[in-house]
């Protein structure tokens, strides 16, 4: 009798795996695996006075009765042209007209969200449940039902979710249990872990706990890893949003917090007002997050980047002088992140986290925002999405987390493995076949543009005889041989990816990416090699020089 149900319960569980990848293939994001995935935050928190939540106005509004010029408490203005239910504020557009505004207790707002979701490709949400909020019980049933919204709205859309609680606000005497509580109604009430929408990495459903280890957040380093215990001996993927100075256990860390944050299975430093521009982050980068991201999987952890489009802080503190202060650029500050997390971040079980898909409190939404001025309220100063002087479309930020998407996912373009060899007069070809990196019989590595010859990128000729070859070496080198087999210019000769290659992994791979850059990567995707960000060094120094590098890139 106990082995008939042993049997039975594995026949279920085989039932119900085989369930989830007829889904998965039939409708869209797969959500047995984190591996890939780019997910955002999904604040789903506001409220409106007609919703049913009985909380009047919220997140939209300092009072929950009137939402108007002297109450406003967020920044970005919202595209609101799709929903179809929506509620009257005391805001008026230059042609006279009511402005609007939307609730997620609403079924249709959130499968407006999951549609745009859907349109876009992008895989899902980690939907953020305020543990602070759950002892009220208007906010308790509210909750609830954005969980019902989000899971019907996920499963019909092909999209994946998972639980993210923030601990903000909570008693820290009741936190563990708390926590435990609401996870196992969750569970046993809500069955939230039985949708074949729910986010899942190596067989476990994934939870996440953010907030644990900030100096203005509750929890010790104990309860840390009491709950990091219950939830992996319940069979749960738990990650932790962490400090960004988690590391270090300093500036935004508690200190002595690093044993705790280990115990996490993968680990989300929160990077949301650590720089606000690309330069700072590319400082950061050098000096913390790259260091970060190889201690992390040094320990058998996964590094879950987060980045942001860009933020705005006025309406909610009144200080007007927080206004669009970490300016979008016109995209340029997201496209620095993500282009950096594809190209130094990535690893084989690596995903990321983009924060937010609905924030417009502090600005940093990436759903379909106000476009132009035309498009927001007069009676107010918001946030719209071409306020930096480049004309954006609403769903340019949706457009923006696609490419990051895509490129984040394994490329599909000509490579050379380890040992492979690149011809005199032959060319590798990117995925969109916009782009060519070509032996040529001079010597010269070029990397152009596959319609009209234009040069992207050139090494240089050099004044020995071919014929010349290019080989991706199992090192991990990448070397042109001349025609009497003599090496003439080898990447290991620059010390950035030389020290790279010391602490890589092969077999290696060179491909020509979709942005023109012609890169090596080891086993885990890290890039050893990056054409337009080397030096030209050793006997083919040409034409390409520093400033003109820096225009190459920009282009």
């Amino acid at each position: 009798m106990k082995a008939r149900s042993v049997s039975a319960s594995y026949a279920a569980v085989v039932v119900w795996a085989l369930l989830r990848l007829d889904w998965a293939m039939a409708i869209g994001a797969d959500p047995s695996t984190l591996e890939g995935k780019v997910m955002f935050g999904y604040q789903g928190w506001f409220l409106t006075p007609q919703d049913g939540g009985n909380v009047g106005w919220r997140h939209w509004s300092s009072d929950e009765k009137v939402c108007n010029a002297s109450t406003v408490s967020f920044d970005l203005w919202p595209d609101m042209s799709e929903y179809r239910e929506s509620e009257k504020t005391g805001l008026v557009y230059g042609n006279g007209t009511t402005a609007t505004l939307f609730s997620a207790l609403h079924p249709s707002t959130v499968d407006k969200h999951f549609e745009w979701l859907q349109q876009f490709n992008l895989d899902g949400v980690f939907l953020q449940r305020f543990l602070g909020e759950l002892s009220d019980p208007r906010f308790f049933a509210i909750r609830n039902n954005v969980t019902r919204n989000v899971m019907a709205s996920a499963e019909s859309r092909g999209r994946t979710f998972a639980i993210m609680y923030d601990i903000s606000g909570v008693n820290e005497g009741t936190l563990v249990s708390d926590l435990k509580n609401d996870w196992n109604y969750l569970v046993n009430q809500l069955k939230v872990v039985n949708s074949p929408a729910y986010q899942h990495h190596n067989g476990k459903p994934v939870v996440v706990i953010w907030g644990l280890g900030f100096t203005d957040r509750p929890g010790t380093a104990a309860q840390t890893i009491q709950l990091v215990q219950f939830f992996q001996n319940a069979n749960i993927f738990i990650m932790g949003g962490v400090p960004f100075f988690w590391r270090s256990g300093t500036r935004d860390s508690k200190s002595n917090f690093l044993d705790a944050y280990l115990s996490f299975d993968a680990l989300s430093p929160w990077s949301i007002g650590r720089y606000g521009n690309a330069a700072d982050y590319a400082n950061l980068f050098n000096s913390v997050i790259f260091d970060d991201k190889e201690f992390t999987f040094s320990h058998g952890k996964i590094y879950a980047p987060v980045i942001w489009p860009g933020g705005s802080n006025a309406n909610p503190t009144n200080n007007p002088n927080n206004f669009n202060n970490s300016p979008r650029k016109g995209g340029d500050f997201f496209r620095s992140q993500a282009n950096t997390v594809v190209d130094r971040l990535r690893r084989t079980e690596s995903f990321v986290y983009l924060a937010m898909f609905d924030e417009v409190d502090e600005g940093t939404a990436m759903f379909k925002a106000a476009s132009q001025k035309s498009d927001i309220p007069v009676d107010k100063q918001f946030l719209y999405l071409s306020i930096d002087g480049i004309n954006l479309p609403s769903d340019y930020y949706l457009q923006l987390a696609s490419d990051l998407s895509n490129g984040f996912k394994q490329p599909t373009s000509d490579k050379l493995s380890s040992t492979g060899v690149l011809k005199q007069a032959t060319c590798l070809r990117s995925a969109s076949n916009v782009y060519r990196a070509c032996m040529q019989g001079d010597g010269n590595l070029v990397i152009s543009f596959q319609s009209n010859n234009t040069v992207r990128w050139a090494l240089g000729p050099s004044s020995s005889s071919g014929p010349f070859q290019l080989v991706m070496q199992g090192d991990g080198n990448v070397v042109i041989y001349n025609g009497s087999g003599k090496p003439i210019w080898a990447s290991a000769n620059d010390p950035t990816w030389s020290a790279l290659l010391s602490t890589s992994t092969g077999p290696y791979q060179l491909s020509i990416q979709d942005d023109g850059d012609l890169v090596a990567r080891d086993k885990n995707m890290l890039i050893v090699f990056s054409a337009l960000q080397t030096p030209i060094i050793g006997v083919n120094k040409t034409n390409v020089t520093s400033s003109h590098r820096s225009k190459l890139l920009a282009s």
